[in-house]
Parts: structure tokens; C-alpha cells; sequence
């Protein structure tokens, strides 16, 4: 488990919040972009989750054209990122995050829409809830095997790590269960927060999967089961999005295959 905590920046919804907040789902198929992101918006782009190079402590991104340059090979789907196997380690230590949303993907898209908004601090949040620590599974801690004392050292902490688990389950679990999205493929907890906690899920592991201002001018959605992240919003903020980060940004329509990968325009 992270040891990032949304729990000081972001609050349960309740019912009735959902009710009134939670984008309408559409009939759009599953497995399409517009049964991922919101429809209605003027514009939308995949942001592609970058692969990273470690130096120390030290994260470096590194695009998607850096990698296909590098390799002289296409990425034109997700499993190609597997495809490459080897090849990878001559170019990177850590293929794109898949089903969260990494921090540097996340830093960017919030300093242009937190000025793309009437309501920058007011944001509603969905977190899938499948996540290990929300439904109250993940990795237990071994005892140890080589004395009495790191035994009992051991059992203190997976005594400490299930009362954490258990008490960050009964909190998400408090959360406004949205079930009518996707055709029902997937179940989401909603959460009312601002930046601080999408920064947090995202640090810990764990989405976010919706997050979009009260008063609805954009929306990013990151699927559990996809390197990449989308935004729906107005041309005019799609345009600051493309001027203002260094992003690697691709077109995508509603009606498009979420698999579907577009070379750079």
C-alpha cells in the first residue's frame, strides 16, 4: 500500500451528490472512448502516460516518440508495449502506467484546467471500486522465519498495515457507489476534493479514474486498463492544454476504439 493518503484532501459523497453531479451515462458501447469520458464536450484528446527512467531518486519522462524513435518501432496499441520486452531495457526502466494517473501527467493537465473552471477548488472524483485497498483486499505482510523477535517485529506491522487497510476501506467505502456508467463495466466511489486530491489517488495507486470541476467544463477520465489518459473540454481549452504542456496529445472522437492509438498529428 502507498503511503500517499487522499483521506486530509478529499471527502466521501453521498447519494444524493451523486445523484446530482455524476456525468449522465450515454448509450455509447463499452469499449469506447465515449464510454469512458463524458460526451458533450467540444473537444477531446488521449494524453499518452509517459515511460520513465530512474536516476536515483530521480524520475525522468520519457514520450512515446522518444521510445518508437529510439527503436525504430510502431505503438499504435497498448500490447505493444509488451511486444518490445527486451528491446525496452536498452531505452527505459519502467513502461507507461496503466489505470492510474501518473504525476506527470497529472501536474500539467491541472495548471491549465484548474484556470479553465468558475469552481478551481470544487471537484467531484471517481475511483474505481475495484482497487485492492477500497474493497479491502491486497498483499499481506510475511511473518518472517529467522527469529522470535522479527517474528513478533513482523506481526506488529501486519497488525499496524490490516488496522490502515481496514480503516482506509470503511473510509472509501463511505463513498457514493456509482454503478450505471459504462454499462455497468464499471463501479466507481465518488469523492468531492479539488487538485491536492487528485495529486493523492494518483500518488497512492489508485485512479483517479473521473475527475471533473462542479461546474462541468471538462472532465479527464482514466480507464483501469489503459497507458493513457482522457480530457474532454472546450476547443479553447484543448488549444491551452496543446500550447501550455509539454503533453503528448492525440485527437480522439467519442465513437473511437479505446485501443486505437493515432500517430501524432
Amino acid at each position: 500500500m502507498s503511503g500517499a493518503d487522499p483521506r486530509p484532501h478529499a471527502r466521501p459523497a453521498t447519494d444524493a451528490a451523486a445523484r446530482d453531479r455524476w456525468p449522465p451515462p450515454r448509450a455509447v458501447p463499452f469499449g469506447r472512448v465515449g464510454s469512458v469520458v463524458p460526451l458533450g464536450f467540444g473537444a477531446y484528446r488521449s494524453a499518452l502516460h509517459p515511460a520513465l527512467r530512474f536516476d536515483g531518486d530521480r524520475r525522468e519522462a520519457v514520450s512515446w516518440a522518444d521510445v518508437v524513435a529510439e527503436l525504430g518501432r510502431e505503438i499504435t496499441h497498448p500490447d505493444d508495449w509488451r511486444d518490445l520486452d527486451g528491446d525496452l531495457v536498452r531505452v527505459v526502466d519502467q513502461v507507461p502506467d496503466e489505470g492510474r494517473l501518473p504525476r506527470e501527467v497529472a501536474e500539467p493537465l491541472i495548471e491549465v484546467l484548474h484556470d479553465a473552471t468558475t469552481t478551481p477548488t470544487r471537484w467531484w472524483i471517481g475511483v474505481w471500486d475495484g482497487y485492492g485497498s477500497i474493497s479491502g483486499g491486497g498483499a499481506r505482510i510475511p511473518l518472517g522465519q529467522r527469529t522470535r523477535w522479527a517474528r513478533r517485529r513482523a506481526r506488529r506491522a501486519a497488525g499496524r498495515w490490516r488496522r490502515e487497510r481496514d480503516s482506509y476501506a470503511r473510509w472509501a467505502g463511505s463513498a457514493a457507489l456509482i454503478d450505471d456508467w459504462s454499462d455497468g463495466a464499471r463501479r466507481f466511489r465518488l469523492f468531492r476534493g479539488g487538485p491536492d486530491a487528485v495529486l493523492a489517488f494518483g500518488d497512492r495507486g489508485e485512479g483517479p479514474n473521473l475527475w471533473w470541476p462542479d461546474d462541468g467544463a471538462w472532465c479527464v477520465a482514466t480507464d483501469v486498463d489503459l497507458p493513457w489518459t482522457y480530457v474532454g473540454a472546450s476547443a479553447s481549452t484543448i488549444d491551452e492544454l496543446e500550447r501550455r504542456t509539454w503533453l503528448e496529445l492525440r485527437h480522439v472522437t467519442p465513437d473511437e476504439d479505446v485501443a486505437e492509438v493515432r500517430p501524432p498529428s
